[in-house]
């Protein structure tokens, strides 16, 4: 039951609450109709994809600083949860990534078609 994003509060309720849900197509074609259809919608969840994870790691660079300063012995903690954090970011990234390209793939197949 997931169309374009992780995040829930920032894009899932207002985008999609009208729309079916991407998990369920399994044919090639009715992904290539779906994302078509609902284009914008994923496309706007990918951009707010490529915001959150931003913010994450500005997060985990300040948690790191803040670990740092406050006990050097526990700068390895430090440096483990911002190894950790910008691990999942890039995998982020990378999904984000190849879901807007499904998304610019449809609709250049419908454009060739017709």
């Amino acid at each position: 039951m997931r169309l374009g994003c992780d995040r829930p509060i920032f894009c899932r309720i207002p985008l999609l609450s009208r729309t079916e849900w991407f998990s369920r197509t399994h044919r090639p074609a009715k992904i290539v109709d779906f994302t078509a259809t609902y284009g914008t919608n994923v496309m706007t969840c990918v951009f707010f994809d490529f915001i959150i994870p931003t913010l994450v790691m500005i997060f985990l660079a300040g948690f790191c600083h803040l670990i740092r300063q406050a006990n050097e012995q526990h700068e390895w903690l430090g440096t483990l949860v911002f190894g950790v954090g910008l691990v999942y970011v890039t995998l982020t990234f990378i999904a984000d990534s190849m879901q807007a390209a499904t998304v610019v793939d449809a609709r250049t197949m419908l454009a060739i078609h017709t």
